[in-house]
């Protein structure tokens, strides 16, 4: 693992999060400003004194015709352009971490190796994640064409959305066109063909997805998506927990209070462990549930938890892998208290957890998007970027200004 990829985690731009696993309808758009340093207050006047080196992009820029060629992935041409925007953001995460660190006291120089290997300063980083940004969106254009997708109606209005507020958020909803080019040439250093590029190829990602899996996975069997259940190792069960516990001080209950919740636990479990038919004990086990739960999550959940390795407590999980289906354990004890816990039946619609907007993801949906994810993992370890040939990779460090700040 590169030391310099896991330090700029928080301020990567948005491939990272256009191949993550678990996509969403509402994602970003592939270009973004430069980061910027959270953590530093409004400057004073005289500014903060931080002098560091930054890759002067109009003079980079200015090497080739925005229009050039200048390499090629699986088939698909890439300009000096794109190429170069994606230089510039990884000049940009650089310089970033180089001015936190300043801030700190650190002087982190561009010719400080970033990974693995001693012989990789901070020149190679950009160019070597240049080439990897790059791969994906030609990866989803060779996916799209090969399932025959294109944008729909809708997607090309959500495109024309994007651009529109990508305008309004750089130049402003009365800037013209003159302003708005200008932005783009000398700020960005692209032009809008490439930012049109790269936002659709944002959007045929979500629509691929679809294409093969179905809306939210919904071409996923019920057996695929069981048995992606069952390899994560995910576990349902419901229980009745007589708490141990006072959960407003986090002290235990008095021996005598404890000795009577386990007896009521017992009681619980005898009732419901005499029951054989599965109905019949799911329905006692929501009126007992309603009458003796003291589960604080039992509203939000009431028909039990959904959960993988490590999420509840030890002795919870271990009680619930040592069930059978329907089976009622007998009291477990754990931090918490006494559960009475009844082992259910894995199901494919089953919501494992929510996106930041709300929309739940059913195993059948993360079985999909596990699949995505690995297609896309695959296709990325057989794409390369080959370099037409006569073109030379910029020396960066031919290129290095100070700037103050």
């Amino acid at each position: 693992m590169k030391k310099f990829l896991i330090v700029l985690l928080a301020v990567l731009l948005v491939v990272s999060a256009a191949l993550g696993y678990y996509h969403m309808k509402d994602r970003p758009a592939p270009v973004q400003d430069e980061p910027e340093p959270s953590v530093i207050e409004e400057p004073a006047e005289e500014g903060y004194g931080v002098t560091f080196r930054t890759i002067d992009r109009d003079a980079v820029y200015a090497l080739h015709d925005p229009d050039e060629i200048v390499a090629s992935v699986d088939g698909r041409d890439v300009s000096w352009d794109e190429y170069f925007y994606w230089l510039s953001s990884g000049a940009a995460s650089v310089e970033n971490y180089m001015l936190q660190m300043a801030f700190y006291g650190e002087d982190v120089g561009w010719e400080e190796a970033w990974g693995d290997d001693p012989d990789e300063d901070f020149y190679d980083y950009v160019l070597y994640s240049a080439e990897e940004n790059i791969k994906p969106f030609a990866i989803i254009e060779s996916i799209a064409a090969e399932n025959s997708v294109k944008l729909d109606e809708a997607g090309e209005a959500e495109l024309a959305e994007q651009l529109a507020q990508y305008r309004a958020d750089t130049v402003g909803e009365d800037a013209d066109d003159e302003e708005y080019y200008d932005y783009l040439r000398t700020q960005e250093h692209m032009k809008l063909e490439t930012l049109e590029t790269l936002m659709r190829d944002s959007l045929l990602y979500q629509a691929c997805f679809t294409a093969i899996y179905g809306e939210n996975g919904a071409r996923i069997t019920d057996e695929d998506a069981l048995a992606y259940l069952e390899e994560s190792g995910y576990l349902n069960a419901n229980h009745i927990l007589r708490l141990t516990m006072d959960m407003d001080t986090g002290e235990s209950l008095s021996e005598e209070e404890a000795a009577q919740k386990q007896a009521e636990a017992a009681a619980i479990a005898a009732q419901l462990q005499a029951i054989e038919d599965p109905e019949e004990l799911l329905a006692r086990l929501a009126e007992l549930k309603e009458e003796w739960d003291e589960d604080s999550g039992k509203t939000e959940y009431p028909d039990g938890y959904v959960f993988g390795e490590g999420e509840m407590v030890e002795e919870f999980e271990n009680a619930t892998k040592a069930l059978r289906e329907y089976q009622v354990s007998d009291p477990v004890l754990s931090p918490y208290g006494y559960h009475v816990i009844v082992r259910l039946p894995l199901d494919p619609e089953v919501v494992l957890g929510y996106s930041s907007e709300g929309t739940p993801m059913t195993a059948r949906a993360a079985c999909a998007n596990a699949r995505y994810g690995a297609l896309l993992d695959e296709r990325l370890l057989q794409a390369e970027l080959t370099y037409v040939p006569g073109f030379e990779k910029p020396d960066l460090s031919q290129y290095v200004v100070e700037e103050s700040y």
